[in-house]
């Protein structure tokens, strides 16, 4: 694929960062795949409460988990999530395929609504050699330039970031500057378009 690095100092960082899982999370509801604010919001909570209900069975809780999260839209303009897992602390011990398993099979089972599946997902473990971070910061051709980085790392994953390299303060964003300003809104009854 055709790739424009969006934000180099995020690549630097986030590929050397060793990660577990790479993942992609398609919604049926075509309310969640729109670029409203509040499709937005109910994307991201379902990407949280996936976590929260498949790391939950082994003792970790959501502000435990490294991972950076990618809102991307496809050339019919609908918004599907893209995901990593860092390899980091309590993940250090628990086996990669299991854990893509049982979050997959969460998503399938426990994301369900009366009319059939949330939606597809494709959770994996990460492989080096399939570029996967390159994938991640890339700059679709033709996207709209308001939309190519909207991106949230959680805490957890700034502190990997922070322990693993020296860290110059005009390169990785400061605490509170982790996620685009596309993302940062959580207005659930708004559904003004991002381009305000």
């Amino acid at each position: 694929f055709p790739v424009t690095i969006f934000a180099n100092s995020y690549y630097y960082h986030l590929s050397n960062i060793n990660w577990k899982i790479f993942g992609t999370l398609t919604f049926r509801n075509k309310n969640k795949r729109k670029r409203f604010r509040s499709s937005r919001v109910h994307r991201d909570s379902d990407f949280k409460r996936l976590l929260e209900l498949s790391f939950y069975w082994h003792g970790m809780a959501l502000e435990e988990i490294p991972y950076f999260l990618r809102h991307e839209h496809s050339e019919t303009s609908q918004y599907h999530l893209h995901f990593l897992v860092a390899n980091s602390g309590k993940l250090e011990r628990i086996d990669t395929v299991d854990l893509c398993n049982s979050m997959t099979a969460c998503w399938n089972r426990d994301f369900r609504t009366a009319s059939g599946s949330n939606g597809a997902s494709v959770i994996i473990p990460y492989e080096k050699s399939k570029k996967g971070v390159k994938y991640f910061c890339k700059e679709a051709p033709g996207s709209d330039n308001g939309y190519y980085n909207d991106f949230l790392l959680s805490d957890a994953l700034m502190e990997v970031i922070h322990r693993s390299q020296p860290v110059d303060p005009g390169v990785i964003p400061s605490e509170n500057e982790r996620h685009s300003e596309n993302i940062q809104g959580s207005d659930l009854g708004n559904s003004e378009d991002f381009r305000e």
